[in-house]
């Protein structure tokens, strides 16, 4: 987009300009944006640039002619105040702090995260040949999840980095295990042996891959018939498998082999298996069903047709609700936003971001990564829309809408997991 070096004596409200400056050496949020007032600008004046970069298309309005000179005596009483530079600065001073507290608290929910998907990888290598083992170490798994969710605080859903498309049914697993049991707590199920059966089926429900074809499992085109028919049994090796292996005890296992069993039945009569009738369909499977079909929509085998989170709960919503609970559906909606984690999205500034994680008081401002020339993407501005209240969402994008710098830059996953935080306080 062409812009323009004007004099700084021809700012006015309505311009959308850019500053030549570094992010830490102005006191805005970033160093382009649309003039709001007179005292923006005159805070610009005080930070002693004579030009700045105007962008003609994004602006509203025209730039003060040249001959207009604003040094007069009644330009200057349009001067900031010292108090209100130094509140600007203040504010931006808080900000980076709380950019700082941001990324440790990502680096630590992402250290989690990494260990737990490595819990997983173990213990499905384990699965064939030491199969009790490996069920131990999945309700361990589990287990921790279950208990670090039955704490009384709110939680905290965060887009992890899982671009390694290799252990994508590790990533899966444990994608579908992670919404599935923050799902279950958003509908209010507080009963630890049946959130012990969901977490297990969704973390065992694919297990019956083992005994597929690679090749069949990593297909990017639509299946044949034959094919398909091949693959709906996964199903049936999964139940066998745990039935046959799997030292339970009586009060989970018969669960456990229901929701695997279940966990491509939908509301409207179709998926399978064909012989289970919808309204025999336990509600927790209606959860696992909800979540491995929301993460497959995310991350299809052949990344060009995964839709984005944004899309993928608006066609779930719009289009395929007859499939689902809609009551669980809400939730899903509830836990993941508007805009969940994963959705790149385009701001009322024009700006670009990537959605990180979730307000749960306000769907539509969550927390997003910010795209800016001037800031290292390893230093990327994190930002609370909660918190910037002239800042909103205008739409959603796909990523190959973006320029080549900005996919760079924002990163946006093939594989689109999750994992969560406790929220501690006030962010």
């Amino acid at each position: 987009m062409p812009k323009e070096s004007i004099a700084v004596q021809r700012l006015q409200p309505g311009l959308y300009i850019e500053l030549p400056l570094k992010w830490n050496e102005h006191p805005f949020l970033m160093a382009k944006f649309r003039l709001k007032d007179d005292g923006q600008i005159s805070i610009i004046r005080q930070l002693g640039l004579k030009e700045v970069w105007y962008y003609p298309e994004k602006s509203q309005g025209e730039p003060k002619p040249e001959a207009v000179e604003d040094s007069s005596d009644a330009a200057n009483e349009l001067d900031a105040t010292p108090e209100e530079v130094k509140s600007q600065w203040e504010k931006k001073e808080e900000l980076a702090a709380t950019l700082r507290r941001r990324r440790q608290q990502i680096q630590q929910v992402e250290g989690q995260y990494n260990d737990t998907v490595d819990d997983v990888k173990a213990l499905m290598s384990k699965m064939g040949s030491a199969p009790v083992q490996a069920m131990n170490e999945a309700t361990k798994v589990v287990g921790a999840i279950v208990a670090t969710l039955s704490a009384d605080k709110e939680v905290l859903v965060q887009l992890m980095n899982a671009n390694n498309l290799d252990d994508s049914l590790y990533f899966h697993v444990l994608n579908v295990s992670v919404l599935a049991l923050l799902v279950a707590k958003e509908i209010g199920i507080e009963d630890k042996e049946q959130l012990m059966a969901l977490g297990l089926a969704a973390l065992l429900h694919d297990i019956g891959h083992v005994k597929l074809p690679s090749q069949l499992l990593r297909k990017t085109t639509p299946l044949n018939k034959p094919e398909f028919e091949l693959y709906m049994r996964h199903v049936r090796f999964a139940t066998e498998m745990i039935a046959q292996h799997a030292k339970l005890k009586l009060t989970i296992k018969p669960l456990l082999l229901t929701l695997i069993d279940q966990h491509h039945v939908f509301l409207d009569g179709s998926g399978y298996p064909a012989t289970i009738a919808p309204d025999k369909v336990h509600q927790l499977s209606k959860v696992l069903a909800i979540v491995n079909y929301y993460d497959e929509l995310c991350n299809h085998n052949d990344p060009l047709q995964s839709l984005t989170p944004h899309e993928a709960l608006s066609a779930m919503f719009s289009k395929q609700s007859a499939k689902f609970d809609k009551q669980i559906l809400q939730a899903l909606v509830k836990m993941l936003g508007i805009y969940p984690p994963g959705t790149v999205v385009q701001l009322s500034d024009e700006s670009f971001a990537m959605v990180i994680y979730l307000n749960r008081k306000e769907l539509l401002r969550p927390g997003v990564m910010m795209y800016s020339a001037e800031v290292p993407k390893q230093e990327a501005v994190i930002i609370d829309l909660a918190d910037q209240s002239e800042l909103t969402i205008r739409k959603s994008l796909r990523p190959a809408q973006l320029s080549a710098e900005v996919f760079e830059y924002l990163s946006p996953r093939q594989r689109v997991s999750y994992f969560f935080a406790l929220k501690e306080g006030d962010k």
